[in-house]
């Protein structure tokens, strides 16, 4: 689990971080989404200081990262860049994602099943050494799930008083 998932969203990320971050913000998602004929590049950004992203603020990663896209020629297809705070289902990307939110509600795929399932809620207890403690809505238990093994992890706007509920 990173902020991309493939080579060509990795290359996206490494052209366009430099700038986002000389704006004082941080790069939380890159993300490619293929309906078809159209392409949308999903790009999700933080601000440095933990307040919120407001319209202005995405004006201005868009204005910045746009034309740099475009000289660039990363992507060779058409399509629409779409620029956004990562919201309150936010997606888990960074190590400093799962530290944070540790005694939050989360969603997660795995890529390789666990006990034949490959899909876990839960609230996030530990993470550490790469490694991620759930305890599961189902009444499972606790489970661990190595980070190298999520394919897609989300915040669940619940406290954990509200998962069981």
């Amino acid at each position: 689990m990173s902020i991309f998932q493939n080579n060509l969203e990795e290359r996206i990320a490494n052209a366009i971080v430099g700038p986002i971050e000389s704006l004082g913000y941080e790069l939380v998602r890159v993300k490619i989404i293929s309906t078809g004929k159209h392409n949308t590049l999903q790009i999700m950004f933080d601000k440095v200081n933990g307040t919120a992203v407001n319209i202005e603020d995405c004006k201005k990663v868009h204005y910045t990262i746009s034309p740099l896209l475009d000289v660039e020629d990363i992507i060779e297809d058409k399509y629409t860049l779409e620029v956004s705070s990562p919201g309150v289902n936010r997606p888990l990307t960074r190590d400093k994602d799962f530290i944070n939110y540790i005694g939050y509600a989360i969603k997660l795929t795995t890529k390789i099943p666990i006990g034949n399932r490959r899909r876990f809620k839960g609230v996030l207890k530990e993470f550490s050494n790469n490694e991620l403690s759930i305890e599961l809505k189902d009444n499972n238990g606790i489970i661990k799930i190595n980070k190298n093994n999520i394919m897609e992890a989300n915040l669940l706007f619940e406290k954990e008083e509200t998962l069981w509920q």
